[in-house]
């Protein structure tokens, strides 16, 4: 909660700031700048893209909430994700799943499955379009780090997808070297492991895996 109200109280203070820059008459002159016919299309195609990520999550958490809710849950996720900085809004995700009957470490873990997904996607998008700019300047640091980030996840997940029980094995073998293994920190970490493998058997199961992207 203190999280919460500090991202709140952050954004507030850049809103402001924002607004001290810029007059309210030129934001509403560049909206009658827009063809009214394009407004529509991008309202229509936004308000669709709210449905695929009802069904994605749907899919991922074995129709355990039915759509016409989760379409809810992820407008609202959305909202508050624009809302609070740092994407802390992304959380808001497990506590409304959570309110709708399914366990908060299974909702985390579908969060961050998609997640990474959504990264791999974008990550690939980013590096197509760097091979189509000339003379662009790309600082290195960024195009390693996120190249970096990406891999690490994706070899974390792999290493879920198909060592399952062993990964976990291997998780509480380090734990326990750091003595670390009756801790509540690695409790949440061991659960989080059980529920994002279970989320991959769902995925291969159905065999709708590109129903994620």
């Amino acid at each position: 909660m203190l999280a919460i109200g500090v991202s709140l109280v952050a954004t507030i203070v850049l809103v402001w700031l924002l607004l001290q820059q810029i007059r309210a008459k030129d934001i509403i002159e560049s909206f009658q700048m827009i063809p009214l016919g394009m407004l529509i299309t991008a309202l229509v195609l936004y308000c669709t893209t709210y449905l695929f990520r009802a069904l994605r999550f749907r899919l991922l958490l074995e129709k355990a909430i039915n759509l016409g809710r989760l379409v809810n849950i992820v407008a609202v996720q959305n909202l508050i994700g624009n809302l609070v900085p740092l994407r802390v809004g992304e959380l808001s995700l497990v506590y409304l799943n959570k309110k709708a009957g399914v366990r908060g470490t299974k909702s985390l873990a579908v969060l961050i499955i998609a997640r990474v997904f959504d990264l791999a996607v974008l990550s690939g998008f980013l590096m197509l379009s760097l091979l189509f700019l000339e003379g662009a300047f790309i600082p290195k640091g960024l195009v390693f780090g996120l190249g970096a980030i990406t891999l690490g996840a994706f070899i974390a997940l792999l290493a879920m997808l198909f060592l399952k029980e062993k990964f976990l094995l291997l998780t509480e073998k380090i734990f326990s070297i750091m003595h670390l293994q009756r801790s509540a920190f690695f409790q949440k970490v061991k659960d989080h492991i059980i529920d994002t493998i279970h989320g991959f058997e769902v995925i291969r199961g159905k065999r709708e895996a590109g129903a994620t992207f």
